[in-house]
């Protein structure tokens, strides 16, 4: 009966449970870390005719539309934006954002420099290929739409691209320092161009990271940061997901974030604010 519950991925049990899910916005640099904003996440079946009631029910907002986790997210960090209280020059989000091209184009109409995970069978070129619109052949309508100039070159997904790298290209670097010691991995820096429906999009980083322990384990980025920028800075971002996982660590183990019982929209939301502003405070 609570609003937005529906089947979907539940993060706390890695698994598709009955659930309710947020979006959230978080703040990390040298000094602390916190939760600037949260909205939940409303399930496309939550807005069909039989789901009425139950709108009605938890006061869910009547202009409420629609909207998938990379469109909120990027409304909320547009809000960040726009409030101008917060100096940031990074956007790091996990592959559910990252895999959505909407989601990084929006972050790069910002002004700002995305680092975000994507899945490794991602589509890239290691050198753009020429695209042509093809002539007219004198019958139907004027071609207008690119075409790939040598129709054999096909994107590759970025996992192919690890057995190509050699040895002497991979840096090793420390992420963060642990409870347990340095977090230390290898990285793989490489400028590629990337493929969105078969043709080339602007070059980006891509930024490959194999664990020393398990090299069988690789994470893959992209980035629109700048061409110069130094490739020390790409590590240190890459390590910024850990105090966003401790926001929420913290936040579910100490101020209560998931013990609660509203079942409204508004319910929803005062909670996950008063949340962050506990654990703002405590930070």
């Amino acid at each position: 009966a609570s609003v937005g519950v529906a089947a979907q991925y539940c993060g706390s049990v890695g698994k598709i449970a009955n659930g309710q899910v947020g979006v959230y916005l978080g703040y990390a640099s040298r000094t602390g870390y916190s939760l600037i904003e949260g909205r939940l996440f409303m399930p496309k079946k939550w807005f069909e005719e039989e789901y009425a009631e139950q709108r009605e029910e938890c006061r869910v907002p009547e202009d409420l539309v629609f909207k998938t986790k990379p469109e909120i997210g990027l409304e909320l960090l547009k809000n960040a934006i726009q409030r101008g209280k917060l100096p940031f020059f990074w956007v790091a989000a996990d592959a559910l954002y990252g895999d959505s091209p909407a989601f990084r184009d929006g972050v790069a109409a910002t002004g700002k420099s995305y680092f975000t995970a994507i899945k490794e069978n991602s589509l890239i070129w290691s050198t753009a290929p020429k695209v042509h619109v093809p002539q007219w052949s004198g019958h139907g309508r004027h071609p207008t739409r690119l075409r790939l100039s040598d129709a054999r070159k096909h994107p590759i997904p970025v996992s192919q691209l690890v057995k190509k790298i050699q040895k002497q290209d991979w840096t090793r670097a420390v992420i963060k320092e642990g409870s347990k010691g340095p977090s230390v991995c290898d990285f793989a820096f490489l400028r590629v161009t990337e493929s969105r429906g078969g043709l080339p999009t602007g070059e980006l980083w891509l930024i490959i990271r194999r664990n020393l322990e398990d090299p069988s384990e690789i994470k893959y980025f992209f980035s629109n940061a700048p061409i110069h920028i130094p490739l020390a800075e790409l590590v240190r971002v890459c390590g910024m997901r850990w105090p966003i996982e401790s926001i929420f660590e913290e936040s579910k183990g100490e101020v209560g974030m998931d013990h609660y019982e509203m079942r409204s929209w508004i319910g929803w939301h005062h909670h996950m604010l008063l949340v962050s502003l506990a654990h703002h405070f405590l930070v």
